[in-house]
Order: C-alpha cells, then structure tokens, then sequence
C-alpha cells in the first residue's frame, strides 16, 4: 500500500483530535523518518529496530537456556554426591552397629571373667578357712 501527503495528513488530523498536537508531532516523527514522502521509511526503521530486537532477545534467551542446562547438569552432580554420602554413611552406620555389638560381647565377656574370678577365690578363702 502506498501512503501519500493526503493520508499523512489525514492520519496527523486524527492523531492531533485524539492525542494532542506535540504527541501527534512525536509520533508522525517517528513513523516518517526520512520524510520522502513514501510514507515508509519511519516503518521500514521501526521494523528493522523491532527485528533487531527480537534477534538479540533470543540470543540472550539461548544462552539462559544454556546456562540454565548447566546450572542442571550442577545440580544433578550434587545430587549424585548426596546419593553417595548418603549410602556410605549408611554403611558406616552398618558398621558402627557391629562395632557396637563388639563392644557389648567385650563387656559382657570381662564382666563374666571378673564375677568367675570373683566367686573363684571367695572359694578358695572359704575353703582355706574350713581347712584350717
């Protein structure tokens, strides 16, 4: 489509009823740039801006994702590490009960020598005594 003096003219009327005179003035600026009279160069701008745009917006929101793929990749190493703490301290704890276990088959066999002990020589003292 092409736009003409009478159009611009037009749609500057329009702007001025609705909008005001200094908002109509900034927005034809910019819609008619190079004011060749095609009508198209403010837009052709506007659209090669909005294009550029949107090309730097996904190059940034390429390298979010990339860097939010490795902030996974991170996570889930942490995640395998706290697997791998949790299954040894698991094993730990297995061994720490049989370590235990040790302990108490220790006690009980030196409480059992020392009551044996014991009962040994009050036995004997006694004995001695009927003897003599």
């Amino acid at each position: 489509m092409t736009v003409d003096a009478e159009d611009r003219r037009q749609l500057r009327e329009q702007l001025e009823a609705t909008l005001g005179e200094h908002p109509a003035d900034v927005l034809m600026e910019q819609l008619f740039v190079d004011g060749d009279g095609d009508g198209g160069g403010g837009v052709a701008v506007l659209r090669s801006d909005i294009a550029d745009l949107a090309a730097r917006m996904d190059r940034r929101f390429d390298l979010l994702e990339r860097r939010m793929d490795g902030l996974d990749q991170h996570v889930d190493r942490i995640r395998e590490r706290m697997d791998w703490s949790d299954t040894r301290l698991g094993r730990l704890e297995t061994g720490q009960v049989t370590a235990d276990d040790r302990i108490h088959a220790v006690w009980r066999a030196m409480v059992t020598g020392f009551l044996m002990t014991a009962f040994s020589s009050w036995g004997l003292v006694l004995a001695g005594m009927a003897i003599g």
